[in-house]
């Protein structure tokens, strides 16, 4: 991918100039869910942004960013508000401690292992509808993330690439061709070439979305892979697969 992306509504263009009969037969919230259905259907992280985001913990809970589509890593924090965390980045001085998935606690129950691979914080989270829950009461966290890109106005942008302008187009005249089909306004043959072409270019764009570059698949193995200090610490929960060490 060449890092550069455009307002959704460059398919708009390509879709009324191509397809003119679909003029009346269509809104815009087509074209829109048909963007969000495309980039979550594709996926491929040269899609999404690195986003980081500061949140307040009350009553031992917070919401999700809405734009998340992926969570990399939480960090928790000494700071009592948004704008004293706020403050210590721009000074300089910021300071956190990476939390870890509540999840290790099933090793250390079921196998009495002390050993934390991700991190020795204290500090601990679940995920669980639509809310983030730490392991405390009151806090300030951060949240790094990968969410869909967006313009100033918050409305969602695709890669300029030409197969993702097609995918977007295609995915909203299926669409459109699916209601006609319904109401028995468009013959089985035209609606069948609709749908191959439709998941041709999103292949395509799917395709195109995982060439990453070199800086960016290291970048992407950093921000998505925790590696154990010591690959033979977790030896007692490989004891009880009458194994004294991992296999690599």
């Amino acid at each position: 991918m060449n890092g550069k992306f455009i307002s959704y509504k460059s398919a708009f263009a390509t879709l009324l100039n191509d397809f003119p009969w679909i003029i009346g037969n269509y809104s815009e919230e087509d074209l829109l869910r048909s963007v969000k259905e495309s980039i979550r259907l594709v996926g491929g992280p040269t899609v999404y942004e690195p986003k980081v985001k500061i949140l307040e913990v009350k009553n031992s809970m917070v919401d999700i960013p809405e734009d998340l589509e992926f969570m990399n890593s939480i960090g928790a924090t000494n700071y009592q508000t948004v704008e004293e965390a706020e403050e210590a980045i721009c000074s300089g001085k910021f300071a956190m401690t990476r939390m870890r998935y509540n999840g290790d606690e099933m090793l250390r129950k079921m196998y009495c292992s002390l050993s934390d691979f991700h991190c020795k914080s204290s500090a601990a989270y679940i995920l669980t509808n639509g809310k983030i829950l730490p392991n405390f009461g009151h806090g300030i966290i951060v949240v790094s993330y990968l969410g869909i890109i967006t313009d100033a106005n918050g409305l969602p942008m695709i890669p300029d690439n030409e197969s993702w302008i097609k995918a977007v187009t295609y995915k909203t005249l299926l669409r459109v061709a699916n209601r006609m089909l319904m109401t028995g306004k468009m013959a089985d043959n035209n609606y069948n070439r609709i749908e191959a072409d439709a998941l041709w270019y999103t292949s395509q764009a799917g395709v195109q979305s995982k060439m990453m570059s070199k800086d960016e698949r290291i970048s992407f193995k950093e921000n998505n892979l925790s590696w154990p200090m010591d690959v033979y610490a977790e030896s007692d929960f490989f004891a009880s697969f009458n194994r004294t060490k991992r296999l690599d």
